[in-house]
């Protein structure tokens, strides 16, 4: 948590750390994600998706029929990418470790989902829109 808030005038490193931040909680807790191969296939190029029922990484050629059933797997969080994160991709990541904490943590627990979470990721967004210049403002719900 030190080096998140070490990072909070930096909305993009500040939201990558958040996300991965979460990751490791969910993997301490035994609910790990698996991103490194398509569970389909087993390949470990073109992960495009994530499961919601497993968890585990799936490559866009097995994944395109069930596109509208899967979450996205953001480009950062590919393993060997090298790049930052963009608003998008960032937005999609906080989607995907917001519901599988819901999934496994908050809602087996009866715990309701903390709105400072949610302002993280609402002040994370708007501020990666304002410093990339994009113009639409319409906040997504993560």
């Amino acid at each position: 948590m030190d080096v998140i808030l070490d990072h909070l005038h930096e909305p993009r490193s500040a939201g990558e750390l958040f996300v991965r931040f979460e990751l490791a909680v969910l993997n301490h807790l035994g609910f790990g994600l698996d991103l490194s191969r398509c569970v389909a296939t087993g390949a470990e190029n073109d992960l495009a998706f994530v499961s919601p029922k497993s968890g585990r990484a799936v490559c866009r050629e097995a994944g395109l029929p069930y596109a509208d059933k899967m979450l996205i797997l953001p480009s950062f969080l590919k393993i060997g990418q090298n790049q930052g994160a963009d608003t998008h991709s960032l937005m999609e990541a906080f989607r995907l470790t917001g519901y599988f904490l819901e999934r496994h943590v908050y809602e087996p627990r009866g715990i309701v989902v903390a709105a400072a979470r949610d302002g993280f990721c609402q002040a994370a967004l708007k501020a990666l829109r304002e410093l990339d210049g994009d113009q639409e403002r319409s906040l997504l719900p993560v």
